[in-house]
């Protein structure tokens, strides 16, 4: 009756304006982000909660950070904007070695949110999910004035809205522009006694 589906997220941001990697192989970064959340359902709204993003460069781990929860009405586009961070995390040599030596890194982000849907005045119990996105890359930004940033998103059609969820605001430097698609799996616990 409601043809459910699934929303689609993708990064279409990236700025990692810190990555250092100390002689005792502690890394310190910080990273800012920009995730497009699209609900291609016209009467199915999604809750989410709070949403935990690790962040990982050439595979090893380079910050985590928190966004708001926020919901996700039908029709609707968001641009989640947020920002990761490390301080002294510990890494092994050789991938302390690898960070050091590379000018430019393969990144992935992991986001684990709980999310409920709404139909009307239904509100269904939140459920674990997890995105999962790759296949980007990113250089460490120059701290030079930029341009007012451009958001990266589809225009929604007259009959969709788009709204905007800020955890923090980007200072000066190069942002990279990607269009990393993301998988979204769902964990669904069953128990039987």
């Amino acid at each position: 009756m409601y043809h459910p589906q699934l929303p689609s997220f993708a990064v279409t941001s990236l700025r990692l304006a810190a990555l250092n990697v100390s002689d005792s192989d502690a890394v310190t970064s910080r990273i800012e982000f920009t995730v497009t959340a699209r609900n291609p359902n016209d009467k199915i709204a999604f809750a989410y909660g709070d949403i935990a993003a690790a962040f990982a460069a050439d595979g090893a781990d380079v910050g985590d950070g928190t966004v708001p929860g926020f919901l996700h009405p039908a029709g609707n586009t968001t641009v989640i904007k947020g920002a990761a961070s490390a301080s002294s995390a510990t890494v092994d040599p050789v991938v302390a070695s690898s960070l050091r030596s590379k000018k430019s890194h393969a990144m992935s982000v992991e986001m684990d949110s709980k999310v409920g849907f709404q139909i009307g005045r239904f509100n269904s119990k939140s459920i674990n999910v997890r995105v999962l996105c790759a296949g980007f890359t990113a250089a460490l930004a120059k701290n030079t004035p930029s341009p007012p940033p451009i958001v990266v998103a589809a225009a929604p059609s007259p009959s969709r809205s788009r709204s905007v969820i800020k955890s923090s605001t980007s200072s000066a430097g190069a942002t990279t522009t990607t269009d990393a698609k993301c998988k979204l799996r769902v964990k669904i616990w069953i128990w039987t006694f």
